[in-house]
């Protein structure tokens, strides 16, 4: 993905970040300030959307619930788990450069 350095900058500036308006100032690229997540698509929920995995390039802070959303244009569904690097985790948590996040619909079991 070619970031459009005005559009980027604007964008990074208005999420109020203290660490990007700093690399901006002493012009740092703003691609040391980006983050891959791999991305895990498991059970059901890997038919329904098509995929089974993919990997994510974003700047700035991301949730989980972010990482979906770049993922997909569909709602999230009510009852759908979120694992950040192996462990469970709620969608309001943040993720890091290199973290796995992976989504599964409940496991049923006996």
């Amino acid at each position: 993905m070619s970031l459009n350095p005005y559009l980027s900058i604007r964008r990074l500036l208005s999420k109020n970040s203290h660490a990007l308006k700093v690399a901006i100032l002493a012009k740092v690229p703003i691609q040391q300030y980006c983050m891959t997540i791999s991305v895990k698509i498991f059970a059901s929920l890997r038919e329904e959307l098509g995929i089974d995995g993919a990997s994510i390039r974003a700047c700035g802070t991301m949730t989980a619930l972010d990482v979906w959303n770049k993922l997909t244009d569909k709602a999230p569904p009510d009852n759908l788990i979120c694992a950040i690097n192996h462990q469970y985790a709620e969608f309001t948590n943040p993720v890091q450069n290199g973290d796995e996040v992976a989504f599964f619909p409940p496991v049923n079991g006996g």
